[in-house]
């Protein structure tokens, strides 16, 4: 289920966000783009990623949840790529934890 969960997640973030620019897999089930757009584009994009994730069955009986944060050149300070990804990625850990409270669910419980 977990390889089907990722390869189909990549699937849908290309189909979504690969028509502007390059999608990476970091390691895992963590992705990365690269992507030459406007915030308008990318939000409008990520809300079609929403769709298509809502929209996905697959074999198992598991939904495919995306947390998705962007970085613009111009939010980060000094404009490099690695002060951008950085920024994205922590503004990406923010979403999660605020889904995760949000819906009450406790990630971390002791097993």
């Amino acid at each position: 289920a977990g390889d089907e969960l990722i390869r189909d997640a990549g699937r849908l973030i290309r189909e979504n966000l690969g028509k502007y620019g390059m999608v990476y897999r970091a390691g895992g089930d963590e992705f990365f783009a690269l992507l030459r757009t406007d915030r308008s584009t990318f939000e409008k994009a990520k809300a079609q990623l929403d769709k298509s994730c809502a929209e996905w069955k697959g074999n198992f009986d598991f939904p495919i949840r995306i947390s998705v944060e962007m970085a613009m050149k111009e939010d980060a300070p000094d404009g490099q790529l690695s002060s951008i990804y950085k920024l994205a990625d922590q503004r990406m850990y923010e979403a999660k934890a605020e889904y995760y409270r949000v819906n009450h669910i406790e990630r971390r419980k002791n097993r």
